[in-house]
């Protein structure tokens, strides 16, 4: 998957697991992003991102930061602006908001499940986007 909108629709569908690996040095991070609750205070969501830190890939993450629907990043209260995850999770974002298409240098994968409900994934076109048929509609 290298279409940067299709990406964009995965990871803002409300509770996205991928892994970013770049392709010159084998190094992988995997995220959840996971879709704020309604708030009056906030009409735009917020979302948070969560670093695989642990052996349990479906509950281990590390709260890393905040991302809003425009892809601007914020770290959290206690992350260092250093941390490899977070600047590659920075690079990765700026890099799906300023073409169309991923550069060769990353790659990037989805779960096999779907980006707002977790459903296994089945149908091609849901595996291609990363979202099923009902959660598109």
């Amino acid at each position: 998957m290298n279409d940067a909108a299709a990406i964009r629709t995965f990871l803002y569908a409300g509770d996205a697991i991928f892994t970013i690996k770049s392709a010159k040095t084998g190094t992988h991070y995997t995220y959840n992003v996971e879709k704020s609750k309604p708030n009056p205070k906030f009409p735009n969501p917020i979302f948070f991102v969560g670093v695989l830190t642990g052996p349990d890939n479906t509950r281990d993450y590390t709260f890393m930061a905040t991302l809003t629907d425009r892809g601007d990043v914020r770290a959290g209260k206690n992350v260092r602006s250093t941390q490899p995850s977070l600047q590659a999770f920075v690079w990765f974002m700026r890099q799906l908001w300023e073409g169309p298409r991923l550069p060769a240098s990353v790659e990037f994968y989805h779960v096999g499940r779907c980006g707002r409900c977790k459903r296994q994934l089945t149908e091609p076109e849901s595996i291609t986007i990363g979202i099923g048929p009902e959660c598109r509609r």
